[in-house]
């Protein structure tokens, strides 16, 4: 059982919730941390729906499963396992664990966007499926491991989260690794972006289609997700509603993210689907050359004609 005399070791300040705050704040990011979960199955299931498949989409799906689990901890667990000092410390271990581990796999996403987009390989470029798993998993494991060895006794004291205690360097180690990882993983998207294009003929088209969808959208995904990490990391430990309640708004936007950011960059699913709500799916026009001749609004698949040749004239042979 935590101690209440606890809270005045690890806090710089005396500000608590009152109950109907916490109430009303537990229940906020309860109900978007499970909008959030259904949103990622919702997700996981349009994608088989559509038979998204290759590198690209199970990166993506790792992401998504990671995701679960991470608002299941964050966003769920804790706020009943506050008063039980193993079960926390166990989620704490966990929220920690996955939110590193999504941030190495959004590394590892943009080191497979860029690579595609500047020919690195013409075909799953970055550092493959495998390693991409097994080094942000290591990733995770030595920042969870090195945080835990270090600070142990500030796991589970507080009473009041089972995230990091935001007064001592355990917040360090939560916020520093994952703040890097998705740094670079923001710097490779852009770089992506911002470089000259060098897809060649024999690229993957599908997965440089795939490719420069993700660099788009990696930037602000991985930093809302971070983003809500954080609020609720501040929020929980400082006592602060306002900071909860953005965040389970944040949640909610973070929901509908999700769900155009890993639908919209699968080219079978975005083109069955275009347009779309909003014009998520809106396929980028053709070539003008592409256009059926006979009927201008539509586009043909098929490869254009042949331009005309003009006959070359000959002159006649002299008369003898």
């Amino acid at each position: 059982m935590i101690l209440r005399a606890n809270l005045a070791l690890y806090r710089c300040n005396t500000a608590y919730l009152s109950d109907t705050w916490k109430t009303v704040t537990k229940w906020a990011i309860v109900a978007t941390s499970g909008l959030v979960i259904f949103m990622v199955f919702i997700v996981i299931i349009m994608n088989c729906m559509h038979k998204s498949k290759g590198p690209q989409r199970m990166i993506h799906l790792f992401e998504e499963l990671t995701m679960v689990v991470l608002f299941l901890a964050m966003g769920i667990a804790q706020f009943f396992f506050l008063t039980k000092e193993m079960p926390c410390k166990i989620v704490t271990i966990a929220i920690q664990f996955t939110m590193t581990l999504l941030a190495g796999l959004f590394l590892m996403e943009g080191l497979f966007a860029q690579g595609m987009i500047n020919y690195s390989k013409p075909k799953n470029a970055g550092l493959g499926t495998p390693m991409s798993l097994f080094i942000s998993l290591i990733i995770a494991a030595i920042s969870t491991g090195a945080t835990y060895f270090l600070q142990h006794k500030y796991y589970a004291v507080s009473g009041l989260s089972c995230h990091a205690v935001t007064s001592v360097g355990m917040m360090y180690g939560f916020i520093i690794p994952v703040w890097l990882l998705v740094f670079l993983a923001g710097v490779m998207a852009q770089r992506g972006l911002l470089k000259c294009v060098k897809v060649q003929y024999d690229s993957d088209l599908e997965q440089v289609y795939w490719a420069y969808k993700s660099a788009k959208v990696l930037v602000p995904f991985s930093t809302l997700v971070t983003t809500i990490y954080v609020l609720i990391m501040f929020g929980l430990d400082q006592q602060r509603w306002y900071v909860l309640i953005l965040a389970a708004i944040l949640n909610v936007i973070l929901a509908f993210y999700l769900y155009v950011a890993h639908t919209f960059s699968q080219q079978k699913l975005a083109k069955k689907k275009a347009p779309g709500p909003g014009g998520i799916y809106r396929q980028c026009p053709k070539d003008k050359q592409d256009y059926d001749n006979d009927n201008p609004d539509s586009k043909s698949d098929a490869a254009p004609a042949p331009e005309p040749t003009e006959a070359i004239p000959v002159d006649a042979p002299p008369a003898y």
